[in-house]
């Protein structure tokens, strides 16, 4: 006497029902707020920020990689130039 099992799947986190989504930074389920347009990538603002801050970090690591291979320092960036006309009355300081 063997019943076969006529339950559907839990509706969760790894469940997508029609018209769902799934955020790129959490991963959860979600429905688009309008039918026309771009899709949405993430599910709330905190999912976005939360990514761009990976990103962002991402980036540095990649740049401070790349510069350690090329045999850089790190933080050895050129110091910006500044005008002459945007120092007036500020004297230069003395090395020597």
């Amino acid at each position: 006497m063997s019943e076969e099992s006529t339950q559907e799947p839990a509706a969760g986190p790894s469940a997508l029902l029609e018209g769902q989504i799934r955020c790129e930074w959490c991963g959860w389920p979600f429905r688009p707020p309008k039918a026309t347009g771009r899709k949405p990538r993430y599910c709330r603002r905190s999912c976005r920020q939360r990514a761009y801050e990976a990103r962002q970090t991402r980036a540095e690591v990649d740049a401070a990689l790349l510069l350690h291979a090329k045999g850089g320092k790190a933080g050895a960036s050129p110091a910006p130039a500044v005008k002459a006309s945007k120092l007036k009355g500020v004297e230069e300081p003395q090395l020597f």
